[in-house]
């Protein structure tokens, strides 16, 4: 038998910042948690369309936030940013890791700036006493005081930011949700 000789792989030079994805440039891992950006809170309010109001069911609210970021994070519809909140989170690690938010506006900003993003975020409340984890215990919740009560670290962190505050971000990354070029392409999208 002959083989044929393993040669080298070409070498390809990479460019920072960004991620060759089926043959198109996607900007990837601009900022990072040793490097993040720092965003500014441009508005944030309750998203119409969603319960907008108390339901007697914890997680009953949903929030749209739009951040500034004057360009420096350029994005395509369909990915997403790391948001790493003050902290401390269930480790009592301060600041809390990051976690990631899809993208919920388009490549353009919700003004067409291309210098905002928005975030639509749900804010997780858990109530009750088998909770595997609770950073609220009986008392000290104001909106909850007979109960424990878990509240999600940066959900919470982003849905009570006022206009002016900084978040840091990381990103964008993600390729998975990327719409198709192809502005006649059939898509199929549903939500639960």
């Amino acid at each position: 038998l002959e083989c044929d000789p393993v040669l080298p792989s070409p070498k390809v030079e990479r460019e920072t910042g960004v991620r060759i994805w089926r043959g198109r440039k996607v900007p990837w891992n601009l900022f990072s948690p040793k490097m993040p950006f720092c965003g500014v809170v441009v508005e944030n309010h309750r998203q119409p369309g969603t319960l907008t109001k108390p339901t007697g069911d914890a997680n009953w609210e949903t929030r749209h936030i739009t951040i500034h970021h004057d360009g420096k994070v350029p994005y395509l519809e369909g990915q997403s940013v790391g948001v790493v909140a003050p902290g401390p989170d269930k480790k009592s690690e301060v600041p809390a890791k990051l976690r990631l938010y899809s993208i919920a506006s388009s490549s353009v900003g919700d003004d067409e700036t291309s210098t905002t993003l928005s975030l639509c975020v749900k804010r997780v409340v858990e109530l009750g006493p088998g909770l595997r984890f609770s950073n609220r215990s009986p008392g000290e919740d104001k909106e909850y005081p007979d109960s424990h009560v878990y509240r999600g670290v940066c959900s919470n962190y982003l849905c009570d930011v006022s206009c002016g505050d900084k978040v840091i971000i990381t990103g964008p990354t993600g390729t998975d949700m990327l719409l198709p070029e192809d502005p006649e392409a059939n898509l199929l999208l549903l939500a639960d």
